[in-house]
């Protein structure tokens, strides 16, 4: 009997009428990423049938199913259906990071008396290429999301109770031809143990973390594996196959959603950075690994950008083995490990954990892995709010000021902060600017808005008569003519008022709170609404009118300057920003609303947020810091963050100076890009060289020699031979490239670009060389 436990939707009904099916017997087909297989490679031993639909492919996600009638030899598999991951291959068992995979599957149909598993198969051997089940292969590693029918895995069971992933599983081993077979199968109390909807990291099986690590970075640094079944590090991954494996019965297994991926990167410097923009458009934690003290220090500035951007990243290092006669597993065995005995290692990282191999190596009772930690007693720090005086206090000044301001820095990476700061700034008309920030904290288009700066002149400091600095690092700079008006009253709020992680900082203040940003926001907000008799409501209208007036002339100046520069033929960063953003509201399914913006473009910061005018929380970020050679990476790990998020971007678009393009190691992170299908625009301003040290030079001597002398005697220019940056991509990564110098060519090179981006799903890199 044929029991039904689930009915197709009708977008499904649809999708499985137009699916291509496979019908013989090692019949495949391409599905994106992945290649489909029949793979009926046991079907002599029963007699029966079997067919397979790939439904629909969307990015690194595959819908498929296969149907499947068996009889005879209830003990021997008949085939192995499944989907094989085309570019997880080729990489060593130490070299894996990362390996993330989503699978949702479910039964349409299925008999009584069902026997099958539904599981992943991953092929490790010697050799860096073979196929699975061959004489290339050294190990199989199975992970049963099910077993009915009371089926086993090859060999015998040699662990039970193993904690791995948030479910239980027993592990098998056996030989099977030339190879070992280790099996991870399910053992999760519910009665059958399935796993039908599973997502967890696929390095969590080969890997297990060292004792009191195991509760925090879900299992990544010891070596299960390796350590306890005797695979060897140097392994390389063949293949990722998932499927089901068919004994006795009918049923129909439906796939309704299955991805994968291993995440590597050949530069460390594009590792953290992608990790960085993985955690700013996440809000989760990320983990890098890294090669002892030389990968360390290969990560360079990014270890500035995720201290100075507040961006939560733990650095996990192996260090070289302390011992160097063979009296320990793990000693000194390569020559490299005696150069790279650094004597303090641990003093190279902010936020940093190592450990010597000898440690990584050791051997330790099962028992410990698998002990439980009750994580209910260790809640997260609460955020700190504001005490009631101050509370009192800021809100009073705000009710008696004339040109209130707030100063904003970094409050746009907690979104939450966008709702209470827009009514806040609406209930008491309160002005609004960003001063050096790292992301966007207010939407450019509210009339409250009066634009952002990265130093420099601000006009609104000397006028402004109550100041809220909050969560800004650098409100303003004394040495760039800004001072206080006499009189002014200025208030700091943030979680950490008095920059413990800065040389010195200071700036005069009537109080100065340690309180989280959202918390403080909705404190003010709350008295406000609670209090309409202390607000002026005529001040208050008064003053909403002026600020809206100052809006609209800021945006009318910003237009004007767009269109003076297009008239007059005048390549220049802000024509090039204010034409890609036309060109994307006009091409976009979301006509811009879904665009995340990665902006490293240094010199031109704020035109970049001038001209691009982001108004969508969490829709520009920065790096936060001054390091440069962030953009590129964090494109690759900003979109993976977005898979991860289900943040449902249609495109993102990195804006980099020419400068900031070759610290980003393109020739990594394109190729990362490609790897692991995060394609991205990147638009290059490119002046030919550094404009940021020239411009710190004239700084102090405006009229001194150097004033007077090209980039390229200064050494701060490429040319006059600029290398063809676009090409790089295009090397390493298959990207699109093209140089534009001419406004004539701008529009259309823009629009091209785009479109290579959304149509053929690759990178897109223009280089548009405009005026120094």
């Amino acid at each position: 009997m044929i029991q039904f436990l689930l009915s197709l939707t009708a977008a499904a009904l649809v999708a499985v009428v137009s699916g291509q099916t496979l019908t013989g017997a090692f019949d495949c087909m391409a599905a994106g990423d992945y290649t489909l297989c029949q793979n009926l490679w046991g079907e002599q031993a029963g007699v029966g049938g079997q067919n397979s639909t790939l439904i629909q492919t969307s990015g690194n996600a595959v819908t498929w199913m296969t149907n499947w009638t068996w009889a005879d030899a209830p003990n021997n598999v008949k085939s192995y259906a499944n989907l094989q991951h085309n570019t997880a291959m080729g990489m060593q068992l130490s070299q894996i990071t990362t390996a993330p995979t989503v699978w949702n599957w479910t039964y349409l149909a299925e008999s009584e008396g069902i026997r099958a598993d539904v599981s992943y198969d991953i092929w490790f051997g010697e050799a860096s290429s073979g196929s699975p089940a061959s004489s290339a292969s050294s190990y199989e590693i199975m992970i049963w999301l099910s077993g009915l029918g009371g089926i086993q895995p090859v060999g015998q069971q040699i662990l039970s109770g193993l904690q791995i992933a948030g479910h239980t599983w027993n592990l098998w081993k056996g030989p099977n031809a030339n190879w070992e077979v280790l099996s991870f199968v399910i053992a999760d109390p519910e009665t059958p143990p399935e796993v039908r909807n599973f997502n967890a990291d696929l390095n969590a099986f080969f890997r297990r973390l060292y004792e009191v690590f195991l509760f925090y970075f879900a299992n990544t640094f010891i070596e299960y594996l390796i350590q306890e079944q005797g695979v060897a590090s140097t392994q390389f991954l063949q293949a990722i196959q998932t499927g089901t494996e068919p004994f006795v019965g009918s049923a129909i297994l439906f796939s309704s959603s299955f991805s994968v991926a291993i995440i590597t990167c050949p530069n460390e410097m594009v590792a953290l950075s992608a990790a960085q923009g993985f955690t700013q458009v996440t809000g989760k934690p990320s983990l890098v690994i890294v090669h002892v003290d030389v990968g360390t220090q290969a990560l360079a500035g990014a270890v500035h950008n995720v201290d100075k951007g507040r961006t939560p990243v733990v650095i996990f290092a192996g260090a070289a083995p302390f011992s160097g006669q063979g009296e320990l597993k793990g000693s000194k065995n390569e020559w490299p490990m005696w150069g790279q005995d650094a004597p303090d290692q641990a003093a190279i990282g902010p936020v940093y954990l190592y450990a010597r191999r000898e440690i990584l190596e050791e051997e330790f009772d099962e028992s410990v892995a698998n002990a439980k930690l009750d994580m209910t007693k260790w809640p997260t720090v609460e955020p700190s709010a504001l005490s009631p005086t101050a509370v009192q206090t800021i809100f009073r000044a705000l009710c008696g000021a004339k040109f209130p301001l707030i100063l904003l820095g970094h409050t746009g990476r907690n979104i939450r902060t966008f709702p209470p700061l827009v009514a806040l700034s609406e209930a008491l008309s309160v002005a609004l600017f960003m001063a050096s920030p790292s992301v966007i904290c207010v939407p450019y288009s509210h009339p409250n808005f009066l634009g952002s700066s990265f130093g420099g002149k601000n006009e609104l400091i000397e006028e402004a008569d109550v100041i809220i600095i909050l969560d800004t690092d650098v409100p303003w700079i004394d040495t760039c003519d800004n001072a206080l008006r006499e009189g002014a009253k200025v208030f700091i709020i943030d979680s950490d008022p008095l920059k413990q992680g800065t040389g010195w900082s200071h700036v005069d203040a009537e109080l100065i709170s340690k309180a989280d940003s959202e918390v403080a926001l909705k404190q003010l907000l709350a008295i406000a609404q609670a209090s309409p008799q202390e607000i002026d409501a005529s001040l208050v209208g008064e003053r909403a009118k002026q600020l809206a007036s100052r809006h609209a002339d800021m945006i009318a100046r910003f237009d004007k300057l767009e269109a003076s520069l297009l008239e007059r033929s005048i390549f220049d960063p802000s024509l090039v920003l204010g034409t890609l953003r036309e060109a994307v509201v006009e091409i976009t399914p979301s006509h811009g609303q879904r665009t995340l913006w990665l902006n490293e473009s240094i010199s031109s910061y704020p035109k970049t947020f001038d001209h691009i005018r982001p108004d969508i929380p969490g829709s520009m970020i920065c790096s936060g810091g001054s390091s440069l050679g962030w953009a590129l990476g964090a494109a690759v790990g900003a979109s993976l963050g977005a898979q991860e998020a289900k943040k449902d971007h249609d495109l993102v678009v990195v804006v980099v100076g020419d400068g900031t393009y070759l610290f980003g190691v393109p020739s990594s992170a394109y190729w990362m890009a490609r790897r692991y299908n995060t394609p991205h625009l990147t638009i290059i301003l490119n002046n030919g060289g550094w404009a940021s040290p020239r411009n710190s030079m004239m700084g102090i001597y405006p009229t001194g020699y150097g004033s007077k002398v090209s980039g390229s005697r200064l050494s701060t220019g490429f040319g006059p031979d600029m290398p063809d940056f676009a090409q790089i991509a295009t090397a390493a990564g298959g990207a699109w490239g093209k140089r534009v110098s001419e406004v004539a060519e701008l529009r259309d090179a823009i629009r091209e670009a785009i479109q290579v981006v959304l149509v053929e799903n690759r990178c897109a890199v223009l280089d548009c060389v405009v005026q120094p």
